[in-house]
């Protein structure tokens, strides 16, 4: 086993290399594969002697996906629509994975709908640039929304600072719904209307209505153990996407929200007559890229910081933080929708990689894709989450491109998914058994959370 844990990027680019034999040869680049792999193991192996080592294999997995990619659509010139749409996908899935990675690798919460929050940023975004015909309506909806979530933080906030009986406070609270939800709806009111296509106040209002969503699953299920945690998030998430597709009057139902305004035109203009086809991802890559790195260092700062040190104190031991005077359930409340905030961001990052969206994206498989993601790159890591996601997406992407016929094997286009789930199975079992950490993981933090 300790030969196998040390020599595995060499077996794994074997058995990738074994897979690349399948590709297509019809004026591609079948041979890339065998190229990019071996060297890509050699490099991740001998990359342990090397000051650098982090960065020499985050770098290493990002150039052999791109060869990977590469010899799976290349046809006579450089595939730059399919590139730039792939690595969009890639870094909206890598945001959507950071939020789930701070919940689940420093607190332990298991969060199965988390998809729910990327649908929440994903149509605050769309309801509010959307071409609509009732922006009335929508924003005065948006606008109780948000009131609501204000009147619920203020609530949270004072409700352990005030030193009054239980049934006092609660009456108090209720009191002040009316009043703090109409002073938050109408100053949000105004912070909508200030432009249109109002951006910024459709992105914050994603953002709002996802910690929300936190606070309406996590009050009532924080305080008992992960595995209802797991339950009621999948369920809930269901309960919110069949509410959209059922909706007519604001969400479009199954239809969904189409002709959504892109904000970057200017780029994407600059960018489409060099790279024809290609501007508005190659503009959602660099949006994406930019948010991963506002993301990364906040998460960063909060997780080195004694906040941090507490919910990693939760994460490990949630009796023991309890025991020296923790806030354990407010620790969670915290964690859960600071995680959701950062789905959201995906949600919005998505809208504009489709300009159109529709209940149909928002099924449970997108945060099952997040938890593969983040077991291939590894718990607490940014460049693990990267790197997880563009493995994973190589991998996603490798049946569409094959020619099963040349090992004597002939599947339909209906079968491409399950041979998908097939290869990521496998890969992910490699991983859990041979390096249960994930890429870029820390085996000290694994053996801590077991």
């Amino acid at each position: 086993m300790s030969l196998l844990a040390k020599r595995w990027p060499l077996a794994a680019g074997l058995i990738a290399l074994a897979l690349g034999a399948t590709l297509s040869a019809t004026d591609g680049l079948p041979w890339l594969p065998w190229v990019a792999l071996p060297l890509g193991g050699l490099l991740w192996t001998y990359a342990a002697r090397w000051e650098r080592t982090e960065d020499v294999r985050f770098l290493t997995v990002l150039v052999v996906t791109l060869a990977l990619f590469l010899s799976f659509a290349w046809r006579g010139s450089v595939p730059w629509s399919y590139l730039s749409r792939t690595y969009a996908t890639i870094l909206v899935y890598a945001i959507f994975t950071l939020g789930l990675s701070l919940q689940f690798a420093y607190c332990g919460l298991i969060n199965f709908g988390h998809v729910a929050s990327m649908a929440l940023g994903a149509y605050a975004l769309s309801l509010v640039t959307g071409q609509l015909p009732n922006p009335e309506e929508v924003t005065w909806l948006l606008s109780v929304l948000v009131g609501l979530v204000g009147w619920a933080t203020l609530s949270m906030a004072l409700w352990e600072r005030l030193d009054w009986h239980k049934g006092l406070r609660a009456l108090a609270m209720l009191a002040a719904l009316v009043p703090v939800t109409w002073l938050f709806g109408n100053i949000w009111t105004l912070v909508l209307g200030v432009t249109s296509p109002n951006y910024v106040g459709g992105i914050l209002t994603g953002l709002i209505l996802a910690v929300g969503w936190s606070y309406l699953i996590g009050i009532p299920t924080l305080r008992l153990r992960d595995d209802y945690l797991a339950i009621v998030t999948i369920a809930a998430a269901e309960i919110l996407r069949i509410i959209i597709r059922n909706e007519d009057t604001w969400t479009r139902g199954s239809a969904g929200i189409l002709s959504i305004p892109f904000p970057l035109t200017w780029l994407r203009d600059l960018v489409d007559p060099i790279i024809r086809g290609a501007g508005v991802n190659v503009s959602v890559v660099l949006a994406a890229l930019l948010a991963i790195a506002l993301v990364g260092w906040l998460l960063n700062r909060l997780v080195k910081s004694p906040w941090g040190r507490l919910i990693k104190a939760v994460g490990d031991d949630e009796d023991a933080a309890e025991g020296i005077g923790a806030p354990v359930v407010s620790l969670k409340m915290q964690v859960l929708a600071l995680g959701s905030a950062v789905a959201a961001i995906s949600g919005v990052m998505l809208t504009w990689q489709n300009l159109a969206i529709n209940p149909a994206l928002f099924k449970p498989v997108p945060t099952f894709y997040a938890w593969a993601i983040l077991i291939l790159g590894g718990l607490g890591s940014l460049r693990g989450v990267v790197a997880g996601s563009a493995i994973f997406w190589a991998i996603w992407q490798a049946p569409r491109w094959m020619d099963l016929s040349t090992i004597g094997l002939t599947l339909g286009s209906q079968r491409v998914a399950a041979l998908q789930i097939m290869l990521v199975g496998l890969l992910l079992m490699i991983v859990v058994v041979v390096k249960p950490e994930g890429l870029f993981g820390s085996r000290e933090e694994m053996e801590v959370m077991e």
